[in-house]
């Protein structure tokens, strides 16, 4: 597989883009783009079942979606998102959210059906984002 690369403020311009075309709805966009990164970040790392949770955090790190990421039983703490606009006041690592969603799924049983939520992002100021993953969202 051949990688390739943008920079941080190219991803917050292609997020401003999508944001000013379809509104809203480009957050399921790049929920759904999150996904399918996650499904390959999480499929690497069940080779691993003893580590799974660094693995995971090393191949994050690794594509440089954060600088440091703290994984618990149903909350993740990241610090340095990529996607984080400062000021913007609201939460937008809707990809990260994508990416943790998957990995959760695949940890349990890759056919579970989760939700993950960012409850607190550095957007919104402060130093972290913070994300809770939630079985129960109907």
């Amino acid at each position: 597989m051949r990688r390739v690369c943008f920079y941080d403020q190219e991803l917050r311009e292609i997020k401003d883009f999508f944001m000013s075309m379809v509104g809203k709805s480009s957050h399921g966009i790049f929920y759904s783009i999150g996904q399918i990164i996650g499904r390959n970040i999480a499929k690497e790392a069940l080779h691993d079942k003893e580590n799974y949770f660094e693995v995971i955090k090393q191949k994050i790190k690794e594509r440089n979606f954060a600088d440091d990421i703290e994984f618990g039983r149903d909350t993740i703490t990241v610090f340095g998102s990529a996607e984080v606009t400062e000021g913007l006041g609201y939460a937008n690592c809707d990809i990260l959210r994508g990416i943790l969603l998957v990995v959760y799924e695949f940890r349990q049983d890759e056919n579970s059906r989760l939700y993950c939520e960012e409850i607190g992002c550095a957007s919104s100021g402060g130093d972290k984002c913070v994300f809770k993953i939630e079985s129960n969202f109907f």
